[in-house]
């Protein structure tokens, strides 16, 4: 008996500008086992919808292939790999365009736990035939998708139809078919790299000996370097931006204790005034502190939305040309930052209490504005 040649079928589904599109994509893994009677096929198919599947694969001509034991089809729903408690496997475009894109966790996770348990001679990736930009250079060309763009190869140009706009932080890659490549530049694509992940991250060093034995391999880059690297400059980044929010919230304290402390300087006379009239400590302080909560309030509203903008623009301020930050801010920085202002608030008022209780009512009332 030879080896066993599987196929495996991805079904996707993708968005794409204004709709949502439910395309079933194919991906092969085929299984064979040949013996002196018969020949059996395995395909393994991924859906986010195998409920639709299950009719049209036991009809026909695959039906009696499965009767007579050929081939076996086994269908997976890619929701069973989801980390999401409701088992979602969409999520929103980076970048904010309508429609819903596939998360690539739970296909990622199902095709890992899939190869694990037989070796595959052909897995097919099913996606749209049109080139992918990140967001980086989607952001520096001013593109979107469905616009055209003009790519240069060699001294070949060609114009190309963007088909999506991914996600990714570090270098600008844009990402094209090896068919679309040929029918654009008239020639086959030349491929001078391969990126390769091992399951065993231990192994590197010496896959990276073996590799540099072969004549055709010039040389070995190990991405697990350059990620010490980059979290060393993050956690730098992240101490900066640390020492930003101390100072921010030293200085709004000290901009609210500052203006309770004028506020209650100008109208010493009215707090004198409430008082002599027989306002008690406490209602007198309530005046004071229900004028503090309601403008804090109002700057805790307004600066979460000029917060957003300025976000935004010292992110595109420190990007350099590789690189590039996340543009979502979290809903419990806004918790923390309207919690943080209104704590100070009423350490201000606890604080100006005690000023107000000192007040003189004889020589508040005697002095002259």
């Amino acid at each position: 008996m030879k080896n066993p040649i599987h196929k495996f079928f991805y079904i996707n589904r993708f968005g794409q500008k204004n709709r949502i599109h439910s395309d079933f994509h194919f991906l092969y893994l085929t299984l064979q086992f040949k013996s002196i009677i018969k020949e059996v096929m395995r395909i393994d198919i991924l859906s986010v919808v195998p409920e639709l599947l299950v009719s049209p694969l036991n009809h026909s001509i695959i039906k009696r292939a499965q009767d007579k034991g050929i081939v076996e089809i086994h269908i997976h729903n890619i929701r069973d790999w989801s980390k999401d408690k409701f088992r979602k496997v969409d999520d929103y475009p980076f970048g904010g365009e309508a429609g819903l894109v596939m998360m690539i966790q739970p296909v990622f996770d199902c095709i890992n736990e899939l190869t694990s348990q037989r070796q595959y001679d052909e897995i097919i990736y099913t996606a749209p035939d049109a080139p992918t930009f990140n967001q980086k250079m989607a952001n520096e060309l001013s593109v979107k998708v469905g616009d055209t763009v003009s790519v240069t190869v060699d001294d070949k140009t060609a114009e190309l139809t963007v088909g999506g706009i991914y996600e990714q932080y570090i270098k600008n890659y844009v990402f094209i078919s090896p068919k679309l490549y040929s029918e654009k530049f008239g020639e086959e694509p030349q491929f001078n790299m391969a990126q390769v992940v091992l399951k065993n991250p231990d192994e590197q060093t010496a896959f990276g000996e073996k590799m540099l034995t072969n004549d055709k391999v010039a040389g070995v880059t190990y991405l697990s370097s350059g990620m010490g690297e980059i979290e060393d400059m993050l956690n730098s980044l992240n101490m900066v931006v640390l020492v930003m929010i101390i100072c921010a919230a030293a200085l709004a304290f000290v901009v609210l204790y500052n203006l309770t402390n004028i506020n209650i300087a100008e109208r010493v006379r009215e707090i004198a005034t409430f008082k002599v009239l027989g306002f008690y400590s406490r209602e007198t302080s309530s005046v004071i502190y229900k004028e503090n909560i309601v403008l804090t309030l109002g700057g805790i509203l307004s600066g979460l939305v000029l917060g957003i903008f300025l976000t935004r623009f010292i992110i595109q301020t420190v990007e350099v040309d590789n690189v590039m930050f996340g543009r979502d801010i979290l809903p419990t920085s806004f918790v923390f930052a309207a919690l943080l202002t209104f704590a100070f608030a009423l350490i201000v008022n606890f604080a100006m209490g005690f000023k107000i209780k000192k007040v003189n009512m004889v020589e508040s009332l005697k002095s002259v504005e």
